[in-house]
């Protein structure tokens, strides 16, 4: 029961971060769904681990630090977006941080499996912004 509930944790976390500041974008259905599939399961793996917690608070830092330095990355794709940037990389800083919030709430409360998934889909969520700015471009 506790991993299907990471998983919606992992899956809703980086829904909200790649929904409001972008990421890498799958040219096909099947590389979207395979992509997600794959991430998901480092995301798990990643809580099995159960590595000092210490991990999981450095694995959640540096993921809101790029996510903060890179607010955003629109997809070729969404090129006319891009007279919304101020904007949206502003919602894309306010959605990472409120995702924080309840990061250092979990931290605080000692709700340690709601603390690795968000660590896991923060991490996964930075990993796609960085992917998507170093290969397709700004």
């Amino acid at each position: 029961a506790t991993m299907v509930i990471d998983s919606i944790v992992i899956i809703i976390v980086f829904y909200i971060c790649q929904s409001n500041g972008g990421g890498y974008h799958a040219d096909t259905h099947l590389k979207c769904f395979f992509t997600m599939v794959s991430g998901l399961l480092c995301g798990l793996i990643l809580i099995k681990l159960q590595a000092p917690d210490i991990v999981y608070h450095v694995i959640l830092f540096v993921s809101v630090t790029v996510l903060i330095a890179l607010p955003l990355h629109l997809n070729p794709n969404k090129r006319y977006l891009m007279v919304q940037t101020p904007n949206l990389r502003k919602k894309s800083v306010i959605y990472t941080m409120a995702i924080m919030t309840v990061a250092v709430f979990s931290i605080w409360f000692k709700w340690v499996h709601l603390e690795y998934a968000i660590s896991a889909g923060m991490y996964l969520s930075a990993f796609s912004r960085l992917y998507a700015s170093f290969h397709e471009g700004r």
